[in-house]
C-alpha cells in the first residue's frame, strides 16, 4: 500500500511536488489539497512536451491515480472547505458528515473543479498525443467511464432524462393529458405570434402611410413657393 505523504525536512520540503525538471509518482498520492493541484500544473505540461512521461505514466500507475480523482470528482463533487475547521482547531474527535453523492450539486468546491480539470487535460494529453499502445492504456483505465459521467452530468444539466426510459430518446413517454396541455399551448402560442405579427405590420404600414401623407404635403408647399416665386418675378419685370 503506498504513502499518502513524503516529507523532506532536510531539504525544506513539506511534500513531494511535480515540477517542470522532475516527475515523481508520489506526489500524486498526497492527501492535501495544494501540492497536488501544484503537481497536476507541472504535469500538464510534461504530459504535453515529453514522451517518456506519457509512456513511465502508463506503467506506473500515475494513469489510474488521473483517472481516480476524475472518477471520485464525477460520482460527488465535494462541498467547499469550511474554513473554521483547520486542523488543531477542529473539536476533538471531529469526523466531517459523509455527503449524500449528487450529479448536479448546486454548491461545490471550486479548487476541487480545478483539479478536475487540471487531472482531465492531462489525461488527454496521454491520450491524444501518445501512441496506439498508450491509447489502448487510456482506455483500459477507465476513461471512457469519466467520459460518460461527464456527458451524463452534461445532458442532466439540460434537462434530459437520465436512466432507462421507453423512449428512444431518453425522454420519459408523455401522457394524453400532458400531450394535449403541450398541443394547447403551442395553439396558444402560435395564436399570440401571429398577433404579435399582425401589431408589427399594421404599425409598419402606418408609419409608411405618415411618411407618405409627409412626401406629398412637402411636395405641395414646394409646388405652391414655386408658383408664388414665379408670380413674383413676373410682377417685378
Amino acid at each position: 500500500m503506498r504513502e499518502s505523504n513524503f516529507a523532506f525536512p532536510a531539504q525544506n520540503k513539506a511534500c513531494v511536488c511535480i515540477n517542470t525538471q522532475l516527475y515523481d509518482r508520489r506526489a500524486l498520492d498526497t492527501t492535501s489539497n495544494l501540492p497536488l493541484l501544484n503537481s497536476l500544473q507541472h504535469l500538464r505540461h510534461l504530459t504535453a512536451t515529453s514522451p517518456r512521461i506519457r509512456e513511465i505514466m502508463t506503467m506506473d500507475g500515475g494513469l489510474e491515480r488521473l483517472v481516480r480523482i476524475l472518477y471520485d470528482f464525477c460520482l460527488s463533487p465535494p462541498p467547499p472547505d469550511n474554513p473554521a475547521l483547520v486542523y488543531g482547531l477542529s473539536p476533538p474527535g471531529y469526523r466531517p458528515s459523509k455527503q449524500t453523492p449528487a450529479l448536479n450539486p448546486v454548491i461545490y468546491d471550486k479548487h476541487a473543479a480545478f483539479r478536475f480539470s487540471q487531472a482531465f487535460e492531462c489525461v488527454v494529453n496521454i491520450g491524444v498525443r501518445g501512441s496506439e499502445p498508450i491509447r489502448s492504456r487510456v482506455v483500459q483505465a477507465g476513461t471512457l467511464d469519466v467520459v460518460g459521467c461527464v456527458l451524463e452530468a452534461w445532458l442532466a444539466s439540460k434537462g434530459f432524462a437520465i436512466g432507462p426510459s421507453s423512449s428512444a430518446t431518453g425522454i420519459p413517454r408523455e401522457t394524453r393529458e400532458q400531450r394535449q396541455a403541450r398541443r394547447l399551448a403551442q395553439a396558444e402560442q402560435r395564436q399570440r405570434d401571429e398577433a404579435a405579427a399582425l401589431a408589427r405590420a399594421l404599425q409598419r404600414q402606418i408609419v409608411l402611410d405618415q411618411m407618405q401623407q409627409r412626401i406629398t404635403h412637402a411636395q405641395q408647399e414646394r409646388v405652391i413657393q414655386q408658383r408664388i416665386f414665379g408670380e413674383g418675378s413676373n410682377a417685378v419685370r
